[in-house]
């Protein structure tokens, strides 16, 4: 009984050329055969599975293909050249596969076309579609085959399957690196949903600003921006959702300076609304965030650098004042995961990172950038690491994260007090208490 052990990368036997290169795995014409080429294809596959290590939990095994498969389908990537509905076909028909019998011999795909189209809620002949798609993309091959394409199976003595039909091979052998993928796609959608949470935030907020304190200029920009955003639609590309952060971001920036130049004329409301669901406490100047941080260095902060003058994604949300700089003073435990700058991109990659290191489920995070936003999403991070290799932690890093998040959808998270905590703890270290 062979199948892979979770985790264990094996080499990419036929994957076709664009499926590789989106995973960035090296494939040269005759070292991995592709779907395109059946005979060599199929050979590779068949020595592939002879290599592979025993499995232990078959049950686990057989989870693990599906979730893979399952996130593959709900991130609709085109680099298996397969459809999400086939993909959702393939997830039904391994579910239909006993555990055993996928660890022991990959798993038969046996029984009729019309058995099948009643489990999968098909037409029979719709059945023949869906197996060649799968087939075209290297996802199942045949098992001894006859000329009419005919399926059978039956059932031993020895509770084996033997019949013809075809094989899920091919997915066992290359599940490690569609597991990357999956992984991949999730972490990169997480990241598209955190930065158009953030649009979003900061295009409310402009309007209401301008609403105050008109500019002509300043509020075509901002619908111009505005319509740009809905074209881009709920679940633009990566880059695309990066471009629209910086621009409006940029133009949150402009918008700002406005106000204070009129504030230094007459009398302006405090307008930095923040963004929704966050406890950000009240307004905070330049200048107000360094007299924040320099008042933090004089009770044991990081003794290094003072708050930014310039307005900062990273910086500028807490009241606190912490800084990128005084991150790796201040939570040890996280200095590989810090980002190289402020910005709203570093910010969400960093989170991203940390998360998927403490185990947090991508969706968990998605909804901590939605109730916090981005900058303060990263500090909780910071924080759960932290507390959780100095041992403060009984749960997992995972249910300790959902707890933060759920205060702060109720206002309840005090983020800022947890930070001045830290800060306080470490002067009196300093200052031999």
């Amino acid at each position: 009984m062979r199948a892979p052990r979770h985790g264990l990368f094996l080499p990419a036997i036929g994957l076709t050329h664009k499926e590789a290169d989106v995973m960035n795995l090296p494939v040269t014409k005759g070292e991995h055969p592709t779907p395109a080429d059946p005979v060599r294809y199929e050979a590779a596959i068949a020595s592939a599975w002879r290599e592979l290590p025993p499995v232990n939990d078959a049950r686990a095994l057989r989870g693990e293909i599906l979730q893979t498969l399952d996130r593959l389908a709900r991130y609709a990537t085109r680099s298996l050249d397969l459809s999400r509905a086939n993909l959702r076909h393939l997830s039904r028909l391994v579910s239909l596969v006993r555990p055993e019998d996928i660890v022991a011999n990959g798993g038969l795909l046996g029984a009729s076309n019309t058995w099948y189209a009643e489990r999968l809620g098909v037409q029979p002949d719709t059945m023949t579609t869906i197996f060649r798609a799968l087939r075209r993309a290297g996802l199942i091959i045949p098992h001894n085959p006859t000329n009419n394409h005919r399926r059978t199976a039956r059932r031993g003595h020895d509770a084996s399957w033997a019949g013809r039909g075809y094989t899920l091979k091919p997915l066992l052998v290359r599940l490690p690196a569609l597991s990357a993928e999956a992984r991949r796609l999730e972490q990169d959608a997480v990241i598209v949903r955190a930065k158009m949470f953030e649009v979003g935030a900061l295009i409310r907020q402009m309007r209401a600003q301008l609403a105050a304190v008109p500019n002509d200029v300043l509020e075509q920009r901002l619908a111009e921006t505005s319509a740009a955003i809905r074209n881009a639609g709920p679940f633009p590309a990566s880059q695309e959702a990066s471009d629209l952060l910086t621009r409006a971001f940029s133009l949150s920036i402009e918008v700002e300076r406005h106000l204070d130049n009129r504030s230094t004329d007459t009398h302006c409301p405090d307008l930095s609304l923040g963004q929704s669901g966050k406890n950000s406490g009240p307004h905070i100047t330049a200048e107000q965030q360094d007299t924040v941080l320099v008042s933090a260095l004089q009770e044991g902060g990081s003794g290094e650098v003072r708050a930014p003058s310039g307005r900062n994604a990273g910086d500028g949300e807490m009241s606190c004042g912490v800084t990128i700089a005084e991150a790796r003073h201040l939570f040890p435990a996280v200095t590989l995961f810090i980002p190289p700058s402020g910005d709203h991109e570093s910010l969400v990659v960093a989170s991203s990172r940390l998360a998927d290191a403490l185990r947090i489920n991508p969706r968990l995070l998605g909804r901590s950038f939605e109730v916090m936003g981005i900058a303060r999403t990263m500090w909780s991070l910071f924080l759960v690491c932290e507390r959780t290799a100095r041992g403060d932690i009984r749960a997992t890093p995972a249910a300790y994260f959902n707890g933060m998040v759920a205060r702060a959808a109720t206002g309840a998270l005090d983020l800022d007090r947890s930070i001045w905590g830290i800060r306080k703890a470490i002067a009196d270290t300093r200052a031999g208490h």
